[in-house]
């Protein structure tokens, strides 16, 4: 049996998905957390510390959850293998 056009286009997607999957984890989370940084910083500290404060302590907690992110990629691959294994 031939795959019709959008079965086979589906099928490509999923396994170019598989193959990037660490740089679509890593990227959406680099950019979420870059947004929850600055969001928590201004509603949080805005006022009551001086702009370099809040700049220092901004880039601190953004390279903090940046290496987080990137030391997750590992769960990420183990979840996806444990998975393949119960299916």
């Amino acid at each position: 049996l031939e795959q019709a056009p959008i079965e086979a286009y589906a099928e490509d997607v999923m396994q170019n998905w598989d193959n990037k999957l660490w740089l679509s984890n890593n990227l959406s989370t680099i950019v979420s957390q870059l947004v929850d940084t600055i969001v928590f910083i201004i509603v949080g500290y805005y006022g009551s510390a001086n702009i370099n404060d809040l700049i220092t302590m901004g880039i601190t907690m953004y390279i903090l959850k940046i290496i987080i992110a990137l030391l997750d990629t590992g769960f990420i691959y183990l979840s996806k293998s444990m998975k393949k294994e119960v299916i």
